[in-house]
């Protein structure tokens, strides 16, 4: 089994912490890139031709946003604070994408999974980052 590098696993225990296993879950599963990349015989249909390239925008906007909340774990309040609502607008933006480019099942289960994730991290917003 391949480990986990420390920061990542330290930011991974504490955002079961706050957010419970079933948010942290939400938050960390990986998005369907490549999911919208046309028909499957799955029955994933993209809504439009420039889907593709937004999927995948997002999903890099989503990594980015995963990579600054392990940096900032361990960094001070404020900068913890920008890192989660940066997450949050990365993930409203995602969840716009899925809706948009996604349909049946894989559209419905990455929005739900999106919505969740985006309101655990209001609540641990609510609780951190209050003035």
């Amino acid at each position: 089994m391949k480990r986990l590098p420390r920061p990542f696993l330290l930011a991974a225990i504490v955002l079961t912490l706050v957010l419970g296993a079933a948010g942290t879950a939400a938050l960390m599963t990986p998005m369907p890139t490549d999911a919208a990349a046309g028909p499957t015989e799955d029955g994933i249909d993209t809504a439009s031709a420039e889907c593709p390239a937004r999927v995948a925008e997002a999903a890099r906007g989503f990594s980015a946003t995963l990579a600054s909340l392990s940096g900032a774990a361990e960094a001070g309040r404020a900068e913890r604070c920008e890192a989660y609502r940066a997450h949050v607008a990365a993930l409203s933006s995602a969840r716009d994408v899925y809706a948009t480019c996604l349909s049946g099942f894989a559209r419905d289960d990455q929005v739900a999974q999106i919505e969740l994730a985006t309101n655990d991290w209001h609540s641990a917003i609510a609780v951190t980052c209050a003035d």
